[in-house]
């Protein structure tokens, strides 16, 4: 759905913005400004003339709970590697949106947007119902009391914003009992959900088959994408070196080895995501250490192919989408991540969410101790999740 500007921003906040921007020929500018009880953008307090330098303390001024806004020219509504990270974190360590509005005062982006203060409910009674939407739209569904009363109890729990634990027999229709409930919450509140499973094979089903007719039945639109940790993707730099030698010798390796090698060579030249699961085969692990994208070797803002980096290209689409499928072993890599930088967004695996759902949750305990000190995590958990 395409929002017209006024749905965001008051009026009288626009004609402040236009005088300015009249008044600096339109140059690109920082502003800062505060929503109304109808999220709008009001009273907006011109910064200064964006310049890249000073921009990181241009907004140290900028307080919790209220909006970055930067002018740029028309069709230039796209942000920077810089701005998506310090976007995240203003968001994550203030509750500060972010936006960027055209010059011609006609069109604007939300790299980040608020929290909501107040909540809507959701509603799915008619969905799980003998007769109800569910029934209608799939053919051949049978209906189960059991599905019904989970996606109640779930529905429940989300308005009230109370944690729920619940177990369900094989057979029940689990997955769009807390699908539907989660994906109307996240839709109607423009929240972020991460569902967290423990297996390959539920997340493919997740991807390729229940979400796809969630959104069938819902027919709400919303964005979806699957997460992996970043050593499922190439490191450019690595793979450079690799093309031009500099890593070790591969004539120590065997020759089925050497083989994938001169694959990976090829393919790293065309592949537009860089993902390892797009070989063919199943890659050796000491090939692919040769390449792999890790936190260790990874030289941040200094690697000079930081534009191109695949990794660094899917946190776009992770900001931007409602639903982010994930396994266990990523959610609690990231918790680590943010426990040993104190949220520092550089090197989060995951952006900023408000619901996570556990499927397969009987495994949770055993992967958050391999992460975690038995201590200190239940310390950490608590603190977290309290």
């Amino acid at each position: 759905m395409v929002m017209d500007i006024r749905d965001r921003f008051s009026e009288e906040s626009l004609q402040t913005i236009k005088k300015y921007l009249e008044e600096h020929n339109n140059k690109s500018m920082i502003f800062k400004a505060t929503f109304d009880e109808d999220e709008k953008i009001q009273k907006p307090f011109f910064l200064s003339l964006y310049k890249k330098k000073s921009f990181e303390e241009t907004l140290t001024k900028v307080g919790k709970n209220e909006v970055v806004i930067r002018t740029t020219k028309p069709n230039q509504l796209y942000p920077s590697d810089m701005e998506l990270e310090l976007s995240e974190e203003l968001y994550t360590r203030r509750n500060i949106a972010y936006c960027l509005l055209s010059s011609d005062l006609d069109d604007f982006y939300f790299v980040q947007d608020i929290d909501r203060i107040f909540l809507e409910e959701i509603d799915i009674e008619n969905y799980f119902a003998k007769d109800g939407i569910l029934a209608k739209e799939i053919k051949g569904f049978e209906y189960r009391q059991e599905q019904e009363e989970m996606a109640q109890y779930i529905q429940d729990a989300i308005n009230e914003d109370r944690k729920i634990i619940v177990e369900a027999g094989t057979g029940t229709g689990k997955t769009l009992a807390y699908l539907i409930p989660s994906i109307k919450w996240a839709v109607t509140n423009k929240k972020k959900v991460i569902i967290a499973t423990n297996t390959i094979n539920l997340q493919e089903q997740l991807l390729l088959k229940d979400i796809p007719l969630a959104k069938s039945i819902i027919k709400d639109e919303f964005s979806y994408v699957l997460v992996k940790g970043r050593n499922n993707y190439v490191c450019k730099r690595l793979f450079n070196e690799l093309v031009l030698g500099k890593s070790m010798d591969i004539e120590t390796f065997s020759m089925e080895a050497r083989e994938q090698i001169e694959y990976i060579l090829k393919w790293g030249n065309k592949t537009k995501t860089g993902d390892k699961a797009e070989l063919p085969f199943e890659v050796y692990p000491d090939v692919w250490e040769l390449v792999q994208s890790t936190t260790e070797l990874c030289l941040g803002k200094k690697c000079p192919y930081r534009k191109e980096c695949f990794y660094m290209k899917t946190r776009m689409e992770k900001m931007e989408a409602d639903i982010l499928i994930s396994n266990h072993h990523v959610f609690f890599a990231d918790l680590n991540v943010r426990a040993e930088t104190d949220f520092d967004s550089e090197y989060l695996i995951l952006p900023r969410y408000d619901m996570v759902i556990f499927d397969e949750a009987h495994n949770v305990e055993s992967v958050a101790r391999s992460y975690f000190f038995c201590g200190s995590f239940k310390n950490f958990f608590y603190k977290t999740f309290k």
